[in-house]
């Protein structure tokens, strides 16, 4: 069994090994999870778990100067990824909203 200790935003195996850890801890940037991959998949086999990202977003589209009159619309996102054969597979979905529809 996989038993994780935290220390500072380092996730540590009970041998001491680095398996997880977020880079914006010690260094300026967005925050992340960056996971050991053959650690994480030989955990996720050994256990019979699945992992699922799911995508959703939105990006508001404006013509020259931001007023409301110059809304021409939205594009919205959605989709899914998982792991499957140790490789990442899914999609996105994109749907432009037009200020007519």
């Amino acid at each position: 069994m996989l038993v994780l200790e935290w220390v500072e935003g380092h996730f540590y195996d009970n041998q001491g090994n680095l398996i997880a850890f977020d880079p914006s801890v010690r260094t300026p940037g967005p925050g992340a999870l960056l996971i050991n991959r053959d650690v994480f998949l030989k955990f996720l086999n050994d256990n019979g778990y699945d992992i699922l990202w799911t995508i959703l977003g939105e990006k508001d589209i404006i013509g020259g100067r931001m007023s409301p009159d110059n809304w021409k619309g939205r594009l919205e996102l959605s989709g899914a990824y998982r792991i499957h054969h140790g490789n990442v597979e899914g999609v996105v979905n994109a749907k432009f909203i037009s200020r007519e529809g």
